[in-house]
């Protein structure tokens, strides 16, 4: 087992390698929500009860599941991402099952091959972004002034203190991102997952 990490100073948005895997391999996948029960956005929402017995279905929209098979986090899956077991595991070593959760979903390509795979998503969704001190557009719901958003980001400086206890957190301010910690990226930079990447540049990867 690894070391619990409470580190975020050192925290990385966690990025899909989508349009490169897309140029040189052609493969991306997206979910298929004729077969699915639900939206995976909805595991964006901490709390949210969907029954287990609700499924979620992806397909290659180009591409065979061999080639898929040579990446651990799926291309084109970045806000729900879509791991091997191999992935998982090395999650669950770094993350507590209170912090990070999965479903078990299958993958299908246009010739009817499959695989199994997890939707991953952490549990917890904090305010990440210091408003008065990031440069950033934001948008504000009149009737959820709560739930206010960045639309365009120059340059973001994290509230560290508001999640600093975490090692995988989803950014309220911007739902579509996560941000994990240094020991997260050692561990699958360790088993060498294919298909991510780390940032700490200043922005939101919009």
């Amino acid at each position: 087992m690894c070391r619990m990490d409470n580190d975020m100073l050192k925290g990385f948005w966690l990025l899909s390698n989508s349009d490169e895997i897309m140029d040189r391999h052609n493969i991306l996948v997206l979910q298929d929500r004729e077969r699915s029960d639900f939206k995976a956005t909805k595991l964006w929402e901490p709390g949210s009860q969907i029954d287990e017995s609700l499924e979620l279905v992806y397909w290659l929209e180009t591409g065979t599941i061999d080639k898929l098979w040579t990446f651990d986090y799926l291309p084109g899956t970045a806000s729900c991402p879509v791991v091997t077991e191999r992935m998982k595991n090395a999650l669950e070593e770094c993350i507590p099952a209170s912090d990070v959760g999965f479903r078990k979903c299958d993958v299908f390509d246009r010739q009817g091959n499959s695989m199994e795979a997890y939707t991953t998503f952490p549990k917890n969704c904090r305010r990440c972004v210091d408003r008065d001190a990031s440069d950033a557009d934001w948008f504000i719901p009149s009737l959820k002034p709560d739930r206010i958003m960045i639309t365009k980001s120059r340059h973001i400086i994290w509230a560290e203190e508001n999640f600093s206890e975490l090692n995988i957190v989803r950014v309220r301010e911007y739902m579509p991102s996560i941000i994990v910690s240094n020991i997260v990226k050692e561990t699958f930079e360790r088993i060498n997952s294919k298909g991510l990447s780390f940032s700490r540049k200043g922005k939101i990867p919009l």
